[in-house]
């Protein structure tokens, strides 16, 4: 049986949640914004970077998106940025 989709949230369902987070999960969710900001513009057309390889470490931004199998199992797809020096990533979803 074929996995239920998600609605898809606009940014004002969004926001009547937000106004309750702290102000650290605010600037998590700014970074994850900025990063997604990053990774979705066009590559210049230069010579490809492994994920790997990316190196920016910012205070914000380094959004990049990176493919990954796991188990055998996938591509998953996760967007990776760097936060006070810290490399996070959230899951956003299975490549078709």
């Amino acid at each position: 049986m074929p996995r239920k989709q998600p609605t898809r949230l606009c940014p004002k369902d969004v926001a009547t949640h937000a106004y309750q987070w702290n102000r650290a999960e605010l600037e998590e969710m700014r970074a994850i914004i900025d990063a997604l900001m990053e990774a979705s513009q066009p590559e210049p057309q230069t010579k490809a970077v492994p994920a790997g390889n990316r190196q920016s470490r910012g205070t914000r931004g380094g959004g990049y998106f990176e493919e990954k199998m796991i188990n055998g199992c996938g591509p998953y797809r996760y967007l990776r940025f760097w936060v006070s020096g810290k490399r996070k990533s959230v899951y956003v979803g299975k490549i078709e």
